[in-house]
């Protein structure tokens, strides 16, 4: 947390100020980055805070040296010319760009929330103020991952249909709705 907390710092300045509650066990972790629960002083907002590990661009950047090696190899031997390596290098490194700056994250999660929301489905607001290319803070929003509902579903029927009843749930409509945004953000990537 303390490397977590340093990038924080440097990027949104004291976090005293911004923060009235920040936990230092992250809620989430991966390979990047790893994402802290929080709350926001402003406005009392409970947040989830996506934080970029250290030197990971540097890593990413040495490794996609080695890539763009491989790919000369490759292109120079005459190896699977189909291959078009030097195209293939230039999108990896466009896509690697892209994830890691979390400021195009915070600008399609934005997307997204509009986009979904005429289909009565609920995306996470993006506190742009307190995002940076390596901070994304966004609303805490609870959740159930899917692989549990299924894995509910199939080993106790009768405690998932109390949940769903608790919770106001109607899986058909979350269903049809996920379905029916898929295909508008389908159409509207095209």
């Amino acid at each position: 947390f303390a490397q977590a907390r340093r990038v924080l710092e440097e990027d949104l300045g004291p976090l005293a100020e911004i923060f009235s509650e920040l936990h230092d066990a992250p809620v989430a972790a991966a390979s990047i980055g790893q994402t802290h629960e929080g709350r926001l002083r402003r406005n009392g907002a409970r947040v989830a805070i996506k934080v970029q590990r250290p030197l990971v661009r540097e890593r990413f950047a040495q490794d996609m040296r080695y890539v763009r090696f491989v790919a000369t190899c490759l292109r120079q031997l005459g190896i699977a010319p189909q291959g078009r390596w030097d195209e293939m290098v230039w999108e990896l490194e466009k896509a690697l760009a892209e994830e890691l700056d979390y400021r195009m994250e915070a600008a399609s999660i934005a997307r997204m929330r509009k986009t979904l929301r005429q289909h009565k489905i609920y995306a996470p607001k993006v506190f742009l103020r307190h995002c940076s290319s390596r901070v994304l803070v966004m609303e805490y929003v609870e959740g159930v991952f899917m692989s549990d509902y299924i894995q509910a579903a199939s080993s106790d029927p009768a405690r998932l249909q109390r949940w769903l009843k608790e919770n106001n749930i109607d899986p058909e409509k979350v269903g049809e709705r996920l379905l029916m945004s898929r295909n508008q953000i389908g159409r509207a990537s095209c």
